[in-house]
Formats: structure tokens, C-alpha cells, sequence
């Protein structure tokens, strides 16, 4: 009879393929201080996605607020807090504005992580989700024309 002393890994871990399983990603893997959301790493795709170097990103304490779409700031930033202060992992929808003036709509994935020392870190990836939602205000839009087109005509509708 055989024992097992301990997990058996398959695969050894690496720096090198941590790194390149980050950087395969078509999202932004980061990480932030929860009480300032200054980023301590975020992924090269970072750059290709906003066009901003990742030395901006890490060196600017308020880069996230300086970039949130102003419409948006408000909400995510509370939103964020409020599932900080419960110790909630978390996502949510919010745009950002790239270097070039493009308007990119996100989807955060937000993991909290206490550590044994208290400190708390967040960590996530940023999904571009924009074709998606101009999809979605498109379809809306097309609803609404009909609507009032039917309206107009007086026409109705029927399932």
C-alpha cells in the first residue's frame, strides 16, 4: 500500500508561465491598495487596451479616477467601497476614457484580499465589454424607433 504524503503537482509553477498565462489574456489583469485603488501591477494589455504606458498606470496614485469616465466615477467608486468595507469580491460595469479620447466601456472583476497582516489588496481583470453595450444601445434605440412608429401608425403588436 502506497501513501501519499502530499499534493502531487502535475506542473511546476514558474514565474515565466504565470507571466505568459497574464499576458495571453484579452483582458487587464491588475492589482490595487483598496484604501487609495493605486495600482501596484497591471498587465501589458493595459497599454494596447488604453493606450497608456504601465508606467503611468502605476506611478499616477490617482490614475483610475483621473481615467473613469466622469459619469461614472461617482457610482463605481462607492460601489467598489461598499464591497470593500464588506469584504466582498465583486464586478461591475463602468467606462473608461482611452489616451486617444475613445470612450471604453469595462467589465471589473474584483477579487478582496485580506491579508494575516490586515493589509487589503484588490485584485481583477478589466474585460472590454464596449462591443457588447453599443450593441445593446443600438438594439434599444431600434426599439424605440419602432415604438414610436407603431405609435404614429397606430399600429399594435401582437406575440
Amino acid at each position: 500500500m502506497t501513501s501519499v504524503a502530499g499534493p502531487v503537482e502535475l506542473f511546476p509553477v514558474n514565474k515565466r508561465m504565470y507571466s505568459a498565462l497574464i499576458e495571453s489574456l484579452r483582458g487587464i489583469v491588475w492589482e490595487a491598495d483598496a484604501e487609495t485603488f493605486q495600482f501596484r501591477f497591471v498587465s501589458n494589455h493595459a497599454e494596447s487596451l488604453l493606450g497608456f504606458p504601465r508606467e503611468d498606470w502605476l506611478s499616477d496614485p490617482e490614475f483610475w479616477r483621473h481615467h473613469t469616465h466622469p459619469d461614472d466615477l461617482a457610482r463605481a467608486a462607492a460601489f467598489c467601497r461598499d464591497c470593500i468595507a464588506k469584504g466582498k469580491d465583486h464586478d461591475f460595469e463602468y467606462r473608461m476614457i482611452a489616451r486617444d479620447g475613445r470612450v471604453v466601456w469595462l467589465r471589473d472583476i474584483v477579487t478582496v484580499d485580506r491579508s494575516s497582516s490586515g493589509e487589503v489588496l484588490l485584485r481583477g481583470i478589466m474585460i472590454d465589454i464596449t462591443d457588447r453595450r453599443e450593441m445593446e444601445d443600438a438594439l434599444r434605440a431600434s426599439q424605440e424607433r419602432l415604438s414610436h412608429a407603431q405609435q404614429a401608425g397606430r399600429v399594435g403588436t401582437f406575440d
